[in-house]
């Protein structure tokens, strides 16, 4: 052992009596406390012989600088401390809890600081998620331990200035060969399998089930209150909308004829004249009356949504005040009055009234048969309407085809000729016409994959004596 080899301090280091191996250790160790301290390199509870020798090989600070990163470090503090040494390589300590270098990024810079002052830079810490950004960002010796380092064979940084380093903008972290194997044969695989897919012939059957034609009357009450759509009692809830309003009008009193007054079968002509008559106050009454509903019709309409309906029959209309300016007797050739009239109309929810009566009339299809597209509402009548209750009447029509067990149709054709399997599917019963099959690609006589399309035709396209139509309700 020559005297420029750095000796360890035992510290912590248990070791056999009696050796030696340790005797040699001790008598280096005092001729390295004699010539200088800072040449001693110390390691904690728990190394053992292997790491001594590892570190008289060559580690020691007269080769490297170890330098450890304080908790509240950050990459300012870092560049101090590495602008400080003066060897050519560094051995850079992260503990865990150390709030810096916690990302990619923060590696990247740390390595183009290294670049500018020309380091061999030593990447030790515990973590794994650090040592893999470290070796993602350039970095060719990440270790997990003090330990691993000086157990490696990296050989001394004699020329650190002939280092090559790789710009981290530039740089790109290598993918295992393993993720890209994996990946490219997931790909191969997909490709065998749809290419595999695609070359199994298929067969594409349409079949055109019997249809039938349900039409129905719906009666459906709208009331105040109440769940909003009841299809058991076959009800809606509404609401009601109110207004007020108050009409002006004037009447000329000749042109009001009176009452007849001579006698039958006598012969007479219509004098005009200017007294105020009961004729001609009921005349000017209706005339305000209609005005009155005329814009409280409006008034009302205004106030429902765009998806709210009030029928005209269901609003009524109150006579609050009437007021003339003439008495009957009185001579004039107008007469004038004002009007207050309320008005009360029930309104209910389109959407909801649809769910209503489709509803019912789903319930009267067979089970044997499915509807099939969206069936016709014809404008919605009033029946009856008093007060709070109003009964609406609509007439519903659809178009309802048979139930097709679509896998005995595709059992019938799997794996048979198209000659086999049309005979197969002409026994089945509810079609309204022959089974179409044809297989892809055209040189096939046979398929295992099968397509099964249906296809409901009106019934006036139907063949004679294959249609029926569901009996209408009141």
């Amino acid at each position: 052992m020559d005297g420029s080899a750095s000796c360890i301090s035992p510290k912590g280091l248990a070791s056999p009596n009696r050796s030696p191996v340790v005797a040699c250790l001790r008598e280096c160790m005092s001729a390295a406390r004699r010539r200088d301290e800072e040449n001693v390199v110390r390691l904690t509870a728990g190394d053992d012989m292997r790491s001594y020798i590892n570190a008289l090989a060559g580690h020691g600070p007269q080769h490297e600088t170890i330098i450890e990163v304080d908790r509240d470090d950050d990459l300012t503090s870092i560049r101090s401390k590495l602008e400080s040494t003066r060897l050519p390589r560094v051995v850079l300590v992260l503990p865990s809890d150390i709030k810096t270098l916690r990302d990619g990024l923060e590696f990247r810079v740390l390595r183009r600081l290294q670049r500018e002052l020309g380091l061999d830079l030593i990447i030790v810490s515990e973590d794994v998620a650090r040592r893999g950004f470290a070796q993602e960002n350039g970095f060719r010796h990440v270790f997990s331990s003090l330990r691993a380092y000086y157990s490696s064979k990296i050989p001394p940084p004699d020329r650190s200035e002939t280092i090559s380093f790789t710009d981290p903008e530039e740089f790109t972290p290598a993918i295992g060969v393993s993720r890209w194997g994996l990946l490219l044969g997931a790909m191969l695989a997909t490709i065998l399998v749809a290419v595999a897919y695609l070359a199994i012939p298929v067969a594409r059957v349409t079949v055109y089930p019997q249809t039938q034609a349900m039409s129905r009357d719906v009666e459906v009450l709208v009331e105040i209150g109440g769940p909003r759509v009841d299809i058991t009692s076959q009800r809606l809830s509404g609401h009601t909308v109110e207004t007020r309003v108050q009409v002006h009008a004037a009447l000329n009193v000749k042109d009001v004829a009176p009452a007849p007054a001579a006698p039958a079968g006598s012969s007479s002509t219509f004098q005009p004249t200017t007294q105020i008559t009961l004729q001609v106050r009921d005349a000017l009454r209706q005339e305000m009356l209609k005005q009155a509903n005329a814009q409280a019709m409006e008034q009302l309409k205004g106030q429902l949504k765009s998806s709210e309906t009030m029928p005209e029959q269901s609003v009524s209309t109150q006579i609050i005040a009437e007021r003339y300016d003439r008495n009957i007797g009185d001579t004039a050739d107008t007469l004038g009055g004002i009007m207050e009239v309320s008005a009360t109309g029930l309104a209910y929810n389109n959407d909801d009234f649809n769910q209503l009566v489709l509803s019912l009339w789903g319930q009267d299809i067979p089970r044997d048969l499915k509807q099939v597209g969206n069936p016709k509402m014809d404008p919605p009548q009033v029946v009856n309407a008093e007060g709070q209750h109003m009964t609406m009447r609509v007439r519903v029509s659809g178009l309802l085809q048979q139930n097709v067990d679509t896998g005995a149709v595709a059992a019938a054709v799997r794996g048979h000729r198209v000659s086999d399997a049309q005979k197969a599917l002409d026994t089945m019963r509810g079609f309204s016409r022959p089974a179409e099959i044809s297989l892809w690609p055209d040189w096939a006589t046979q398929a295992l994959r099968v397509q099964v399309r249906t296809v409901a035709e009106a019934p006036s396209a139907q063949q004679p004596g294959r249609t029926s139509q569901v009996g209408s309700g009141p």
